[in-house]
């Protein structure tokens, strides 16, 4: 049985992990690697561009939010 993998997405270019055979570059994990981009908006073992986390500087404390969530306020 073999395996067919499709060429990767313009997105992947620069990911270490990639496989260049005769002249075409493939994705070492993903046989549709742009499937990876279009369902989950982006690959998640890519390599050359790191999703950034988005963070508001809101601190919770945990004993405070513990104690809402068991009165259902939270």
């Amino acid at each position: 049985m073999e395996l067919k993998r499709e060429a990767i997405d313009a997105k992947c270019r620069g990911c270490t992990n990639t496989l260049n055979w005769n002249g075409f570059y493939y994705c070492k994990t993903y046989q549709h690697p742009e499937a990876m981009w279009t369902r989950l908006g982006g690959c998640p073992l890519r390599t050359h561009n790191k999703a950034t986390k988005v963070e508001d500087g809101k601190v919770l404390n945990a004993l405070k939010a513990s104690k809402r969530r068991a009165q259902g306020r939270l």
